[in-house]
Order: C-alpha cells, then structure tokens, then sequence
C-alpha cells in the first residue's frame, strides 16, 4: 500500500482543532481524520477537496504532492497516474 504523506494534523493543530471537530466540518467520522493522519486512509477526491477549501490551501501542500512528483520520478514512474492509482475511488457520504 502506498502511502501518500499529508499535513492534515498540523493544519488541524493550527486551527486548534480536535480530530473529532475536524471530521464534523467535513462530514466524516473521527475514524477517518485518525486514519488519514496516519496515513493508513487514501481519500476520496470530494474529501480532499473539502480539507483544502476548510484549511484554504491547496491539494499540493495539504497532500505534500511536490515531495510525492519527485519520489515518483526518482523512480522512473508517471507520478500522476500513480496518484490518481492511489486514490480511494470509494464514494463517501459527502455533501459539496
């Protein structure tokens, strides 16, 4: 499994925010949050869009995407159809 790192508990820690108050304002479970910090969870593309528009960032910093290109290339492999390969195409309950 690959694992795609991200900076969602420190954005979280800087809005000073419990895991639990961060899955309410984006609709999932205190579960998910955990696991996405972890790295155990890929999200689906709705929910890493609602974490960029609540953090006001963007996905290449919120999901370290400039560090991922260059470990993908180093490797000799596209990075962006490894990426879009790597995320979760399970749909959440999520409303835009």
């Amino acid at each position: 499994m690959m694992i795609i790192n991200n900076k969602i508990k420190e954005y979280r820690k800087k809005h000073q925010l419990t895991q639990r108050e961060l899955a309410e304002k984006v609709g999932v479970t205190e579960r998910t949050i955990i696991s996405l910090e972890k790295g155990r969870y890929k999200p689906s593309i709705v929910l890493a869009y609602k974490l960029v528009q609540f953090f006001e960032t963007d996905i290449e910093t919120l999901f370290c995407l400039n560090e991922y290109v260059k470990n993908e290339q180093a490797q000799g492999r596209n990075a962006y159809n490894s990426f879009c390969d790597s995320i979760s195409h399970t749909a959440l309950r999520i409303n835009l």
